[in-house]
């Protein structure tokens, strides 16, 4: 990434303080710049009024295949006890991040963003049709992919008239013309079947979250599918907004619905219903739940972010520091992400993701264990077995790769500072 602002001299320091950072990014900020000048510059730019959000975000670069592409739309909630938020008020952050959609789904980049502070991200639903339509205006043939917060009439209704494509979870069994959706769907035959695995998950906290997110286990999942082609009609609630009186009366959707066959003893079944324009058949059904199973990505950059980059333990003081950080750790939690994926770069593209001084000392420790390092997908074996990787658990995951890449990188400082000694 290069940044490009209005200004060559904040380009610089933005450059340099990525650079830096991506070494690095769960190391406090004083470690990672060392020297007491180019500490104070990182912080001069953070909290500099010219430096935008816009010019800084993380956006997809090159000539993209728009018939290839998911934006990934979530919310999270950040904890950050610096900012000082008074009447149990929280601090938001909701991208719109774009990857491939593909089995092997890359991070390509956010092209819109909202942070805010509320005691709930209830209130702000717009976001989820503004940020869509936004990014749509660029990617007009691209797939928006939402979970049940965005479920409503008013976000169907939106993106239907902008002509948005999209899959989202609803989680409402809606009262249709003659009966309810969830009732109506279960009598269509079973059309196809998918088996997924699931990732462990920790139950929430909160009691009513506990019931929407129970705690659960890895397993591998046998899918039953079913489809339906649905008209909604409008809601009482969005006749009642002025600022919906636009919106058509009924809406034509496909709904389909994915659930588990056997669940093992105590474990909650999985069920998905999901809401889409996209045209739907028996044939391409399954395309629709891959769509949604893809949706795992944005929770997993939310980790890279909070866990990789330690973007909550930071320390700035100020809502405008706080927005300018989350969107320049971005950058480099994309990155993280996408160390999966290495051995699919080109070769020449080594020096973008390793130093010179990392090179050496992987090759050293390659061939101290009788193997040679020739290729990107070497490089990224070697790195997965300093995280601690085991060949029979399958191929290994961002934070396998970003603990090996730590090691890596403390073994390369080590290199260097002794290089320096002698």
């Amino acid at each position: 990434m290069t940044f490009h602002t209005c200004d060559r001299r904040i380009d610089s320091r933005a450059n340099f303080s990525l650079d830096k950072i991506s070494n690095a990014p769960n190391v406090a900020f004083p470690d990672i710049f060392p020297s007491h000048s180019d500490l104070v510059g990182f912080y001069r730019l953070i909290n500099n009024p010219r430096l935008s959000i816009n010019s800084i975000m993380p956006k997809c670069s090159g000539n993209l295949d728009n018939k290839n592409l998911l934006c990934l739309h979530d919310t999270t909630e950040l904890s950050i006890g610096k900012l000082g938020l008074v009447d149990r008020s929280k601090y938001f952050f909701h991208p719109s991040l774009v990857v491939t959609n593909s089995d092997e789904s890359t991070a390509l980049g956010i092209e819109s963003s909202q942070q805010w502070i509320s005691k709930s991200a209830v209130p702000n639903k717009r976001r989820w049709w503004e940020q869509a339509i936004e990014v749509s205006s660029k990617y007009p043939e691209i797939i928006h992919v939402m979970d049940r917060e965005a479920d409503g009439y008013e976000t169907y209704g939106n993106l239907v008239q902008k002509k948005c494509s999209f899959v989202i979870r609803t989680s409402i069994n809606r009262r249709l013309k003659s009966g309810k959706l969830f009732e109506k769907i279960q009598l269509e035959p079973v059309v196809s079947a998918r088996r997924v695995q699931i990732s462990k998950r920790k139950g929430k906290t909160f009691t009513n979250s506990q019931k929407i997110h129970p705690s659960r286990k890895t397993r591998r999942v046998d899918l039953n599918i079913q489809f339906l082609n649905v008209n909604f009609p409008k809601t009482e609630r969005a006749r009642k907004k002025p600022t919906h009186s636009s919106l058509p009366e009924i809406i034509n959707l496909n709904v389909v619905r994915a659930f588990e066959v056997s669940p093992p003893k105590g474990e909650k079944p999985i069920e998905w219903y999901l809401v889409t324009n996209l045209d739907v058949n028996s044939e391409n059904v399954l395309e629709i739940v891959d769509i949604y199973r893809r949706r795992w990505l944005i929770e997993e950059f939310f980790k890279a972010l909070k866990t990789g980059c330690r973007l909550e333990a930071r320390q700035f003081e100020t809502k405008e520091a706080w927005e300018k950080l989350t969107i320049f750790l971005s950058h480099v939690a994309i990155k993280l992400l996408n160390i999966r994926y290495l051995e699919k770069e080109k070769t020449d593209s080594i020096g973008s993701y390793l130093s010179e001084v990392e090179q050496k000392v992987l090759q050293m420790l390659a061939k101290k264990s009788g193997r040679r390092i020739k290729n990107l997908n070497d490089i990224k074996t070697e790195i997965a077995k300093l995280g601690g990787h085991l060949k029979s658990n399958g191929p290994p995951g961002w934070i396998v790769l970003y603990r090996g890449y730590q090691k890596l990188n403390s073994m390369s400082q080590g290199l260097s500072l002794f290089q320096e000694m002698c």
